[in-house]
């Protein structure tokens, strides 16, 4: 099988996104990777769009992943459907209340669009052929059990964005939770924007995140979203894979995909999270009971069997058979 991967390779916080997604489609066929982004920088999109059109048509792929591709038009996808045999794949993993003009206009060509969110009223508005959830997973290359002594009690990945943008509903809350944290338990936050922090850090990827997770003792998650499952944020996953209790905020579907208290731990208030937080501090072996679970659960959650599920019900003709998780089609 040929694959083209099509996606911004560069992009620093999502790196083990796009290498555990890469090396996932690298089972399955020989893979080609096209950095929309930097060759739109270096030139420009029309270039750019027709540098695609022209690599699809030279190759014609079985299979194409296209990751966001902002700077993709729907022209440049309906060109590459009438003159290829090519199985186009459009996955959008950000969340804004109304549809991205672009993702509309691929969507329209796309033998399928996957979302990593559940919310039917929003993804009907893209009018895509096909649609269907579909989240971030764990990398085995990135994510994994290191055995390193838990010397912080709680840490959190991820930026302050009201000091950046506030366009998502739950922003505030994530700072005032924070806040919270901050005060009460010995917290330490891995991003950009929380000065005043007693413990702050700088953003890490790969290795460096890893370490940072294995040295955890709880990783704390909160949703940009909590009125619909939308699990596009990779923490979730990510923290599980490495062994480490991941407690998070609740969100509507997450128990389609997760026991509470026995895989992974969450909580509906700022308080209930305090409460949780010190309950799970001063009970090692509770904690390392759910880590353990939670574990197992997130391999099985991984970029492999994410990946391995599109291109086994592609080969079948069954557009819905990747899913994995209890949920309804979104068609």
């Amino acid at each position: 099988m040929k694959i083209l991967y099509v996606d911004s390779l560069k992009a620093k916080h999502a790196q083990s996104n796009i290498t555990g997604l890469l090396s996932a489609f690298q089972l399955y066929g020989e893979v080609d990777v096209f950095d929309y982004r930097t060759l739109a920088k270096i030139s420009s999109n029309e270039k750019m769009n027709k540098a695609l059109v022209k690599t699809c048509l030279k190759t014609n792929y079985d299979f194409i992943f296209l990751g966001k591709c902002e700077s993709i038009f729907g022209e440049t996808v309906r060109i590459i459907k009438e003159q290829t045999k090519s199985f186009v794949v459009s996955f959008l993993g950000d969340f804004y209340w109304e549809p991205c003009p672009f993702k509309v206009e691929q969507n329209k060509y796309a033998d399928l669009s996957l979302f990593s969110y559940y919310e039917k009223e929003v993804i009907s508005k893209y009018n895509s052929k096909n649609s269907g959830f579909w989240t971030d997973g764990s990398n085995a290359g990135v994510d994994y059990y290191m055995g390193l002594e838990k010397i912080h009690d709680v840490v959190f990945l991820g930026s302050n964005h009201l000091t950046i943008n506030n366009y998502l509903e739950n922003y505030s809350f994530r700072y005032e939770l924070m806040k919270e944290i901050d005060s009460n338990f010995d917290l330490h936050v891995y991003g950009n924007g929380w000065d005043g922090f007693k413990n702050q850090h700088s953003w890490v990827q790969n290795k460096d995140k890893t370490t940072a997770v294995n040295q955890a003792k709880i990783t704390i998650g909160v949703s940009a979203v909590v009125s619909f499952l939308y699990l596009s944020y990779p923490r979730v996953f990510q923290s599980m894979a490495c062994g480490t209790l991941h407690i998070t905020q609740y969100v509507p579907g997450l128990e389609l995909l997760f026991k509470n208290h026995e895989d992974i731990v969450w909580f509906n208030t700022i308080e209930e999270a305090k409460v949780l937080l010190r309950y799970y501090l001063e009970n090692d072996d509770m904690r390392e009971r759910v880590a353990l679970n939670g574990r197992e659960k997130a391999l099985q959650h991984s970029y492999v069997n994410r990946v391995k599920g599109i291109i086994d019900c592609t080969i079948k003709d069954d557009l819905f058979g990747y899913l994995g998780v209890n949920l309804p089609s979104l068609a």
